[in-house]
């Protein structure tokens, strides 16, 4: 498993209301920044709309996030992901990881036990040309 920074907020760091940052981390893991303070925590910052502000920042950083990539011909499934599925911690959360394949490469949780059927979305961050 990757030796990336993890979580800023974990479970026993959350406020009442406030999610995890494992979607930041995962942004961060894939484009290979290991300063977490130095993006959004777009989740607890953007609540729904937290997609579209990934995707607004990525664009001003020189990446491009895409949803759903395993429909996007050409996305080899060597290709990193970010994968969210069910928390494994409970049955009311979601949590994000990075995966190559079926391959767990990055955890941003403590705990390191990934995700749990079902999985709800992938995306993939790729560099604009």
């Amino acid at each position: 498993m990757s030796n990336f920074p993890k979580q800023l907020t974990s479970p026993g760091t959350l406020k009442t209301g406030q999610s995890g940052d494992c979607w930041r981390c995962c942004v961060a893991y894939l484009i290979r920044n290991r300063d977490l303070h130095s993006i959004p925590d777009f989740v607890n910052i953007y609540r729904e709309d937290f997609i579209l502000e990934t995707q607004i920042w990525l664009q001003n950083k020189g990446f491009y996030l895409a949803r759903n990539p395993n429909l996007i011909p050409n996305v080899e499934s060597s290709s990193y992901l970010i994968v969210v599925g069910q928390s494994p911690r409970d049955g009311q959360n979601c949590h994000a990881v990075v995966k190559q394949g079926t391959s767990l490469i990055y955890d941003p949780h403590p705990d390191e036990t990934g995700i749990v059927s079902p999985i709800y979305d992938t995306y993939l961050i790729t560099r604009l040309l």
